[in-house]
């Protein structure tokens, strides 16, 4: 990768996501910061899914996305409750920053964190410029150290520019932060309206599900502990002739939905084959638990559903209430979901107002328009 003049800048952004996961917002800006500036994306992997994976890290540990585009898969250790591994995991993470900034003047570096558990890059890798972009409250996530939300304040008051992804989580850091932006995550329309199309055919594995269900339901992203195994139970038992399919990498058990016959797990997909499979859903889930981290989000996925034109229903979620809720079928309860799923099933075969809806709110959401404004709050030239 060229370093360029001196005035370029070139962005370092620490991401808890890898790059051949799913596709979510750090993977969208970074692809479009890189149509103009270098940029690197450093994905930190534990060891413990390196063992479950022993492949992953080799694919990941450094691959040219793109001619400005360098993704770096560093290795860190597990149990960072214990001082002397966390102590290791900083050194560790910030060493491979360093490297990176070496080949840099400090004025052209634009650092970028997701986990605020990473707030000692600010600390230790030479920058012009501190950017904290927020996706979750992970002080929400099981698995986050208790110290996290100080660390995260640290962050906040650091920060030169703080981007929220959420009005929730905007108006809940806002106090704390000098600059704060709420900009919500979008939608690459075109790629997702694909699913409408005649064109696009219905991968293999879902094909034989489709046909011999009279409704498929669809979710695809994580499978994880924000999903409502009690819900989806119920909705399986009381609907047994429709199926229920999840799309994505599982973490953890879902015993309870593994003894329902009309529930699929079928494993991650790639971004680019999102859409194919979109189209077999009749009626697009979010059904989510409702907790301290599902209360902050705005999930990239609601709008990839409404440009797909599919109908939407999902449990209560602020944001969505805040902004969908002409369009999204809006349920706080089992009973509830069950009673919009059958609203949502008859609107998908009439193509009803709220798809249309949906599909004109997608259409006007564009990651383009979203890094533009970023590149503004940092008085850079935003990417064509």
């Amino acid at each position: 990768m060229q370093r360029g003049t001196e005035n370029t800048k070139v962005f370092l952004m620490q991401s808890p996501h890898p790059w051949t996961g799913v596709w979510q917002r750090p993977h969208h800006i970074a692809s479009r910061l890189a149509r103009m500036y270098p940029c690197y994306y450093i994905h930190s992997q534990y060891l413990i899914n390196v063992w479950r994976t022993p492949g992953k890290l080799l694919r990941e540990r450094r691959i040219r996305a793109h001619q400005n585009l360098e993704i770096q898969t560093t290795l860190l250790l597990n149990g960072e409750r214990f001082k002397v591994i966390r102590s290791y995991n900083k050194r560790h993470l910030a060493a491979a920053f360093q490297r990176i900034a070496s080949q840099y003047q400090a004025d052209q570096i634009v650092l970028w964190i997701y986990n605020p558990h990473e707030s000692h890059l600010a600390d230790t890798v030479p920058h012009r410029t501190l950017v904290y972009d927020i996706m979750d409250e992970y002080a929400g996530f099981p698995w986050s150290p208790p110290n996290v939300e100080a660390e995260e304040r640290k962050l906040l008051e650091q920060a030169d520019v703080v981007f929220a992804g959420t009005k929730a989580l905007y108006e809940a850091k806002r106090h704390f932060a000098r600059k704060i932006r709420c900009l919500l995550s979008a939608v690459e329309f075109d790629h997702f309206y694909q699913a409408t199309r005649s064109t696009t055919q219905i991968p293999e594995d879902i094909r034989g599900i489709r046909e011999h269900a009279e409704v498929v339901l669809g979710y695809y992203g994580m499978v994880d502990m924000r999903i409502d195994q009690g819900l989806l139970a119920a909705i399986a038992r009381a609907h047994p002739g429709w199926a229920i399919v999840l799309i994505g990498p599982r973490v953890g058990s879902f015993d309870q939905l593994e003894r329902q016959p009309n529930v699929y797990f079928l494993g991650q997909r790639s971004y680019q084959s999102l859409p194919a499979y979109t189209k077999a859903f009749d009626v697009c889930i979010i059904p989510f638990v409702g907790d301290r981290l599902t209360t902050h989000i705005n999930p990239t996925k609601v709008l990839e559903y409404f440009a797909a034109g599919k109908p939407v229903v999902t449990t209560f979620i602020p944001d969505i209430q805040e902004y969908y809720r002409d369009i999204a079928y809006i349920a706080s309860d089992t009973d509830g979901f069950l009673r919009n799923l059958v609203l949502a099933v008859s609107e998908g075969k009439q193509e009803g107002e709220r798809v249309k809806r949906g599909m004109d709110v997608a259409r006007q959401a564009s990651w383009d328009t979203v890094v533009k404004q970023m590149m503004e709050d940092l008085g850079l030239k935003a990417p064509p």
